[in-house]
């Protein structure tokens, strides 16, 4: 993966997960506790798949553009 690559990918994977986490108060606010407890589990597994799938290969080869160094 090229650097110009690496750092469109990290952008785009890091949008995703904001999004993600953004459905989390609306599903709150209009689910039950049941069905948002579901849902909140889902959002953080889809979010953990970012971060292993596709986050750590791009820190990985460049590790300067994560952000936790």
């Amino acid at each position: 993966m090229t650097r110009t690559c690496a750092v469109e990918v990290k952008v785009a994977a890091l949008q995703a997960v904001q999004e993600l986490l953004g459905l989390l108060e609306p599903m709150q606010a209009g689910c039950d506790p049941e069905e948002y407890a579901r849902l909140h589990r889902e959002v953080g597994l889809l979010v953990g798949n970012i971060q292993v799938g596709i986050l750590d290969g791009v820190y990985e080869q460049y590790p300067d553009l994560s952000d936790l160094q």
